[in-house]
This record gives structure tokens, C-alpha cells and sequence, in this order.
């Protein structure tokens, strides 16, 4: 009777896989649910339920309308943690009645936990469960607006695919609600990815298409959705040369130029899109890259140091700074990162961007500090690229030197010298990168400790080079 001697039984059955597996889950959600939220005993106990996965899940859905509201939380979370390590359609499918059954409940706490779970991106779940999922989210789709949510239920459509598709389709036909349109026309685009069925895919495309030049629509993610649309290998490619033409035409005739910025940028991913029309919109965001700042803003904006040198104020207050820099260089970004463009677009873009990144640093330009961290981001990023040679994350590295102790790009260096520490070429820089964190040590002490961890598994990284 003793909650520690169950305890240890317990434990030492299930360590020595002493009795049948459904009787172990049986008792050790009994002791889950006997046990105070704060006992740490609660995580071991998650531990050798979820070693038990197949067996534990039933007895855990039981158990969860008497369990308290922390308990409830604790168990969706298991539960989301069981299903990674079962492909069995029954219990995947108990496991999705459940938690259609919690996303119905009126606790926004635990609904946002299934928001959030795993299970909603497996892949072995029935097409039968998807459906009643996806009408589920559909429904809520207001819930999903923050960024990194967002991102997530992007791979939850896509998981859903088609089963989602006609719900979305209909708040986009039906609703009179802004936002819910814009955010059916969103996810639309990830539902739709799921189709392989090459008359499917063209009709939505097609369907889509035809709503650009409808005045309540949000032409900004409509374009976006499409682009996306544009990536599936199913939809043919005249389709995709029809949007680009739509989409350069307008980026002629119309002054906002970051609006498409987006659509322009998500194209990298589309296996359709030539070389000279990928020159073409690189072009774009190579202009826009290279625009001087309105001269009535920089006035206003800029401010000078006792040494003379001159910086950018409030630069959120200005759409160059926020929107048109920004979203030129996460264009290059993101096309310079892409397995369709050319290595000599590639360097294109590593020299527009290094270029531009050494002027801010000699206090030639003026893009303000937030855009200066986004091209160092970015460098980091397209260093990390299997395809580039290891001459050009060298020359990549040699620039982000004096950089090396911004936490922005300590993650990306930290994985830089993990994956590519056996190329010869790379000692030389790697050296002087600990070097010059070793000068800044006093700065790095003064680093929260989660902060000044990253740093060290930095210099690990560079001593395996």
C-alpha cells in the first residue's frame, strides 16, 4: 500500500520486463493518477509508459476524464509521445477519436496542446480520423496565428492533404470573415501539396488562379499559396510559367514592391522555374537589395556618435528597413539555399551579400542593426549547404568573424564546424573564430548560462576540426 514500494516494483517489473505488458500500463497509470502533480516520480513513470507505448494507450485514454487538470495535460502529452513508437491503425485511430474529442472540449490550455502534438503530422494516421481532425481545425482555425504554431499546422495540412482540403475551400467559398479567408487560403496551399493526382492538383490550381483578380481576396497569400502549389512535382509546368508571367507582370505595374516579395521568394522551391527566369527574379531581389534608403527617412533616422559615425534609429518605423530590406534578403536566402538554383546563382548572391555586409562594417552603409544580424543569418545559413564548395564557406566565414559571438550566429556555427569539421580547408578559420571568442571572454561570461553553453559547445566543435 506504500506509494514508494509500488514505486520501486514497479519500476524494477517494467526494467526487467517482469509480467505482461498490458498489466505493467494498467498499474502504472494507476500510480500516475495517486501520485501529486509536483512528484517527480510522474516523469519516470511518462518514461516506462511510453517504453510501453502499444500497452499504455488505452489505459491512459481511460484514465483521463478522472484525471486532475495537470494529470490531463501529462497524459495527452504521452499519449502524443506513444503514437510515434506505433504504426498499429486501431490504436492510432483510438488515439485520434481522443483527441478530436479534447479539441472539442472548452479548455483552450489542452486544445493547444493537441494543436501542437506530433500525432497531428503522422503520416499512418487513417484517412477516416484525418477527416474528422481536419473538419475539427478548420473550424478553429483562428487559433493557429502565432508564428511558430503556424509553421507547425502548415505540416499538419500537408499531413492531412485532401482530407482537409474540401473544408478549407469551403470556409474560402462561404465565409465573410477576413482573416478566416485569408487563413483557409493559407493552409490551402499546404493541403494541397498532399495531392498526387495531377487533374486534382491543376483544378485547384486553376480554381485559385482565377480568384487573383477578385477584390476581397488577399492577393498578397493567395500569390503565396499558389507559389506554394508550385513546388508539387504533379502540377505541370505550364502552370507554374502562367503565375510567373501574372506575377512579374504585376511586379512592373504596381509600386509596392515588397508585396509579392513572398510568392517570389517561395518559387525557389519549384522544380518549373527555368534558369533565366530564376536570373530574372533574382534580379528583382538583387535591386530591391541594392535600393538606397528614401534620403526624407534616413534624415530623420539617423543619428551621430561622438566618433563621427552615423546609425540608424527607430528603423522600425520605416517600411525599408522593415519590410523591402528584409524581405530582399530572406529572397536571396532562401533561393541561394535552394537544390534547383545553379551554383552560379549561388555565388551571385553570397557576393551580393558579403559585399554589402562588409560596407555596413566599415561604416559605408546604412541599413540599420536589425538588417545587418539578417545578412549575417543568412550567410550562416547558406554555409551550411552541402553543395557549396569549402572554399566558399571559408571566404563565408572569413566575413563572419567578427561576428562569431552574436547568439544568432553561434547556432549556425555550431552546426558549420559539426557537419563540415573534417574539410582541411576550414582549420585555418575555425582557429581564428576561437580565437576571437577567446578575446571576448569576459563579454561571454557575462552570457546567461543557457547562452555561455552554446558558446562552449562552439569551441568543442571547432577543437574536432
Amino acid at each position: 500500500k506504500s506509494p514508494f514500494m509500488a514505486t520501486f516494483l514497479l519500476f524494477f517489473m517494467n526494467e526487467i520486463e517482469l509480467g505482461d505488458p498490458s498489466f505493467r500500463s494498467l498499474k502504472l497509470v494507476e500510480l500516475l493518477q495517486s501520485l501529486d502533480e509536483s512528484n517527480p516520480h510522474r516523469f519516470r513513470i511518462g518514461k516506462s509508459l511510453v517504453d510501453l507505448a502499444e500497452s499504455s494507450i488505452q489505459p491512459l485514454i481511460e484514465s483521463y476524464p478522472k484525471a486532475s487538470p495537470g494529470n490531463q495535460s501529462y497524459i495527452i502529452q504521452l499519449l502524443d509521445w506513444c503514437s510515434r513508437k506505433t504504426t498499429n491503425k486501431n490504436l492510432l485511430d483510438n488515439i485520434g477519436s481522443f483527441f478530436a474529442e479534447v479539441l472539442e472540449s472548452p479548455s483552450p490550455p489542452l486544445r493547444k496542446q493537441v494543436y501542437e502534438s506530433h500525432f497531428l503530422k503522422n503520416p499512418h494516421i487513417s484517412e477516416e480520423t484525418k477527416e474528422r481532425l481536419a473538419q475539427i481545425l478548420v473550424n478553429q482555425l483562428e487559433d493557429f496565428r502565432g508564428y511558430q504554431i503556424n509553421l507547425h499546422m502548415e505540416e499538419v495540412f500537408e499531413n492531412l492533404g485532401k482530407e482537409s482540403l474540401s473544408y478549407l475551400e469551403e470556409v474560402l467559398e462561404t465565409t465573410m470573415d477576413e482573416e478566416m479567408r485569408r487563413d483557409a487560403t493559407y493552409y490551402i496551399g499546404s493541403a494541397g501539396l498532399a495531392l498526387e493526382d495531377k487533374e486534382k492538383i491543376e483544378s485547384l490550381f486553376a480554381k485559385l488562379f482565377e480568384k487573383l483578380n477578385l477584390p476581397y481576396m488577399d492577393r498578397e497569400t493567395l500569390s503565396s499559396t499558389l507559389a506554394r502549389l508550385c513546388s508539387s512535382p504533379f502540377l505541370p509546368k505550364e502552370r507554374v510559367d502562367q503565375f510567373l508571367e501574372w506575377l512579374l507582370k504585376k511586379w512592373k505595374e504596381e509600386d509596392n514592391e515588397y508585396f509579392y516579395f513572398k510568392a517570389l521568394t517561395i518559387l525557389n522551391g519549384s522544380p518549373h522555374v527555368n534558369e533565366e527566369k530564376q536570373k530574372v527574379i533574382l534580379q528583382i531581389f538583387l535591386d530591391a537589395f541594392h535600393s538606397p534608403p528614401p534620403e526624407d527617412e534616413l534624415v530623420q533616422m539617423a543619428s551621430e556618435t561622438e566618433e563621427g559615425k552615423v546609425f540608424i534609429e527607430d528603423e522600425e518605423e520605416s517600411e525599408y528597413f522593415t519590410r523591402l530590406i528584409p524581405g530582399a534578403i530572406y529572397g536571396l536566402q532562401e533561393w541561394a539555399c535552394s537544390p534547383h538554383v545553379s551554383m552560379e546563382i549561388g555565388k551571385e548572391i553570397i557576393n551580393a551579400l558579403i559585399t554589402r555586409l562588409q560596407k555596413i562594417q566599415k561604416w559605408e552603409l546604412l541599413l540599420g542593426p536589425y538588417n545587418e544580424a539578417r545578412i549575417v543569418e543568412a550567410l550562416g545559413k547558406i554555409c551550411l549547404q552541402p553543395r557549396l564548395p569549402a572554399k566558399e564557406k571559408e571566404r563565408i566565414l572569413n566575413v563572419l568573424k567578427p561576428h562569431a559571438h552574436r547568439m544568432y550566429l553561434v547556432r549556425y556555427l555550431i552546426q558549420i564546424f559539426e557537419k563540415y569539421g573534417e574539410e582541411e580547408s576550414l582549420g585555418v578559420v575555425a582557429a581564428e573564430i576561437a580565437y576571437y571568442l577567446y578575446k571576448r571572454k569576459k563579454e561571454i561570461d557575462r552570457l546567461s548560462h543557457d547562452e555561455r553553453g552554446q558558446v562552449y559547445r562552439l569551441w568543442g566543435a571547432i577543437g574536432s576540426v
